[in-house]
């Protein structure tokens, strides 16, 4: 058995992980690559699954094995780096979860299999669900979220959108602190949580109108905005490329804390790494944004 679930790519919004937004309510704009975690599942006739009481519990026995801690067949493979920033691990899960409902023939739908996998994950770190849910829908999503609820509208994106997005570039840095380290500094911090909620409303108002202007005006301030809010979401690697290509709008991915940074355009000069089956090659070239 093979399953193969996408990775992310946040667009806009705050952070499921952060209490302040969990609180509060947020938004969040996320949308699926076509890079994918896939997991390889062998038939292993010896072994049988035993009755299920807490599917949860459950859950976490299959990511154990995973990571190699049980005798049953089951490998992964990433087609990015790990700890890229774009939600590899908790593709990971829901890959585990689609797995699990396969193996007891039990059709579970895409809102199910994210709630499923966000049970797992919550038990065993922090991490947001805005990754989860995008995985399991495969689908661009707009989330409203708090402590009690996620409401989640799919979309699709307009062709100019979609063109533009695809003209950004993925590009690999060394990470350089803990995502850990990143949201301990986000949940000590007095973040402003408004006026990025305010900002995610305002473009995905525009993604439905098909205006690109409008949504870059308020995707430019949105990540300005998170930038004063955290400084250290910037770091050295960052600043050397922005004073390199002061024309191109460079980002991190996920918390920032090192892996894949996005680039909004062409840069004369690119390294990165990208793997490939079995193997990790350097390339000369950034990776190239593929929308799923």
């Amino acid at each position: 058995m093979t399953i193969k679930v996408p990775l992310r790519l946040d667009i806009a919004g705050g952070y499921t992980d952060l209490p302040g937004y969990r609180e509060k309510g947020g938004m969040h704009i996320a949308t699926p690559l076509d890079y994918a975690v896939t997991i390889y599942a062998y038939a292993n006739t010896k072994y049988h699954l035993p009755p299920v009481d807490d599917f949860v519990e459950e859950m976490n026995h299959r990511v154990a094995w995973l990571l190699g801690n049980h005798p049953q067949k089951l490998n992964s493979y990433c087609s990015l780096e790990q700890g890229a920033g774009l939600g590899g691990s908790s593709a990971t899960v829901v890959g585990l979860v689609q797995w699990y409902a396969r193996t007891r023939t039990e059709i579970m739908s895409p809102l199910k299999i994210a709630q499923f996998a966000c049970q797992v994950v919550e038990q065993t770190s922090i991490c947001g669900r805005q990754d989860e849910f995008c995985s399991a829908f495969a689908s661009p999503l707009y989330l409203y979220y708090n402590n009690q609820e996620t409401q989640v509208q799919t979309f699709e994106w307009p062709e100019e959108f979609r063109r533009n997005i695809e003209g950004w570039n993925l590009l690999y840095i060394p990470r350089t602190t803990s995502c850990q380290d990143m949201l301990d500094y986000e949940m000590k911090a007095n973040l402003e949580i408004e006026p990025i909620s305010y900002f995610t409303k305002l473009m995905y108002k525009a993604i439905l109108d098909a205006d690109w202007d409008e949504f870059w005006k308020w995707y430019i301030a949105h990540w300005k905005f998170v930038e004063e809010q955290n400084p250290r979401k910037i770091n050295d690697a960052i600043r050397e490329l922005r004073e390199q290509y002061p024309g191109i709008y460079i980002r991190p991915c996920g918390a920032g804390a090192g892996g894949y940074l996005l680039v909004h355009g062409e840069m004369p000069r690119k390294r990165c790494h990208e793997r490939e089956a079995r193997s990790e090659i350097e390339s000369e070239k950034a990776i190239k944004i593929k929308l799923l």
